[in-house]
């Protein structure tokens, strides 16, 4: 049995340590729930490290465990995940077998009559060498959330991401509320190949949300963030937004307003949504203009649309904004997530998705592209057991360095254990 990394012990101690307060925060009107979830996975890639030119196929077994514990009352939620995998490679330069990209999560929510106090935290190792850029850093709802270093991820070592972020809220439901938050995130590399470098931010929020009529509410917020990394880069940002917002009998309309000061130069943008409630899903959507730090104006907005179907459901994510980019350089960021899930019996389904992520500096045009193509066909074996085999067409395209294809076949059997007590 391979031995446990520090980080990792760190994770399991946390969590029988947090035990008590889950068993704590119990009441009548709520209980203590774990979920225990595992899967194994077989795979087989032309092209793992998505190079311009493959260096072999690589063939790998991945057993997957995730713990969770949550407890939940009236006005209490406290949770805790872990999660890990035990990895066995067999190609070239494959050198992490054993435990590898543990994760753990805490998050806690306290609500009174008109204030909310919620608290997250969250550390988390991934192998660059296995890192799926895409695949890795979806949101709950199915959209990406690219990471400011996607162009930097490649290589190999190691990536450990560790934030905290505690907001304070009250006033809610009221003609006058007011917000507080504050934030750390703590990006390092472990032995990387590639020589990547480690950085830190900070940030500070407040808000002031205004009830101007039953239906429309404005909403005023000011931040400020510090960045510094181990090259000596140093530097701050002070950002301010607006947005008013109406309900409408079938969703909602709303203009906002942003405006950032950074020490590469000013941002601004503007951009006008609207949400709408559908007969069987729902669509949201906003559409606005960007002026960059570097006086570039760009496109902005996002698209989310959510569609059920007699036997199965489409989803549509599509995001474009301004990020911070590694080192603090502004970017571009285009993100797109497409979903088709289909019921072909009542035990087996088929599901397809597109996933594409365009990171590009501002100051230098440098882009870098990530697509996905997914295709795979799940069938239940029992109530619990699950069997998933599919194909995945990745490409990566970066300025500089060139085009790379990577085919995957895989084939996954999964478990999931859930108990109330």
């Amino acid at each position: 049995m391979p031995r446990l990394r520090p980080f990792s012990r760190v994770m399991l101690g946390a969590g029988l340590t947090l035990l008590p307060l889950l068993v704590f925060a119990q009441d009548d009107a709520g209980g203590l729930r774990m979920t225990l979830d595992l899967s194994q996975r077989f795979e087989t890639s032309d092209n793992l490290a998505l190079d311009p030119t493959s260096a072999g196929r690589t063939t790998q077994a991945t057993t997957n465990l995730s713990f969770g514990l949550m407890s939940e009352t009236r006005t209490q939620r406290l949770a805790v995940d872990v999660s890990g995998a035990l990895r066995f490679a067999d190609g070239p330069g494959t050198s992490s077998n054993g435990f590898t990209d543990p994760q753990f999560g805490l998050s806690y929510t306290r609500t009174a009559a008109t204030a909310r106090l919620s608290f997250n935290a969250s550390l988390r190792e991934d192998d660059l060498e296995f890192l799926r850029p895409l695949e890795d850093f979806l949101n709950p709802d199915g959209s990406i959330d690219l990471p400011d270093d996607l162009a930097d991820l490649t290589g190999t070592g190691t990536r450990r991401n560790t934030s905290a972020d505690l907001a304070l809220n009250w006033g809610d439901g009221g003609p006058l509320g007011f917000g507080i938050s504050a934030g750390i995130n703590d990006l390092n590399y472990i032995q990387s190949s590639a020589g990547l470098i480690d950085s830190r931010r900070t940030t500070l929020g407040a808000n002031v949300k205004l009830r101007l009529d039953p239906a429309t509410d404005l909403s005023l917020g000011l931040r400020q963030s510090h960045f510094t990394d181990d090259a000596g880069d140093d530097s701050d940002t002070l950002g301010f937004d607006a947005a008013i917002t109406r309900a409408r009998p079938n969703g909602s309309i709303s203009a906002t307003f942003l405006a950032e000061d950074s020490g590469d130069g000013t941002r601004l943008g503007l951009s006008f949504g609207r949400s709408l409630d559908l007969p069987r899903g729902s669509l949201s959507a906003t559409l606005g203009v960007g002026r960059s730090a570097a006086g570039k104006t760009y496109a902005t907005g996002n698209l989310a649309l959510r569609q059920d179907l007699p036997r199965g459901q489409f989803t549509a994510s599509l995001q474009r904004g301004f990020s911070a980019g590694s080192n603090d350089s502004e970017t571009v960021v285009t993100s797109l997530a497409l979903a088709y899930n289909q019921s072909l019996t009542p035990l087996t389904s088929f599901g397809v998705t597109l996933r594409h992520g365009d990171s590009t500096q501002t100051v230098t045009g440098i882009s870098t592209r990530n697509t996905a193509l997914s295709a795979s066909i799940t069938h239940a074996l029992t109530e619990d057991w699950g069997l998933t085999a599919g194909y995945t067409q990745s490409f990566r395209d970066e300025d500089g360095v060139g085009n790379a294809s990577s085919g995957t076949a895989f084939l996954t059997l999964d478990r999931d254990f859930s108990l109330r007590f």
